[in-house]
């Protein structure tokens, strides 16, 4: 199996990077350092290549909603386009427990996360949106 993580070396990104390597599961790390920009789509086809999963664990600086919306729907496209030309078989993203939910909705930066969660759902690559609770 081989699993691209999208945000590969941040807090997150890093330790599963490490975890899935001690099962002998082959990682791709997805981030700037590596000279991928999934926003842009700069090196992305290329990391892609044989990988069967997507785990997307991008996180953005931007909590205002536009921004935060805008950020995670342009990943969510560009790796799903890139993942079907690459035959990529799961999209896995990390979002947030009850984040649609309540006041949360009201926040720029979770109403990010819901149009990310949405997003994942409705394209072509069979999806699942974990949780975590913060």
């Amino acid at each position: 199996m081989k699993v691209f993580i999208a945000g590969g070396r941040g807090r997150v990104g890093s330790r599963l990077e490490d975890n899935l390597e001690t099962k002998d599961i082959e990682v791709v790390s997805g981030g700037l350092e590596d000279g991928i920009d999934v926003i842009s789509g700069k090196g992305l086809s290329e990391a892609l290549v044989g990988v069967d999963t997507i785990v997307n664990v991008l996180n953005t600086p931007r909590f205002d909603a536009e921004g935060a919306i805008s950020f995670f729907e342009g990943a969510i496209d560009n790796l799903t386009v890139e993942g079907e030309r690459a035959g990529v078989r799961h999209h896995i993203v990390l979002s947030i427990v009850g984040v649609g939910e309540g006041d949360a909705s009201e926040i720029g930066y979770y109403l990010g996360k819901v149009a990310q969660e949405k997003a994942v759902r409705s394209a072509s690559i069979p999806a699942t949106a974990t949780t975590v609770t913060c």
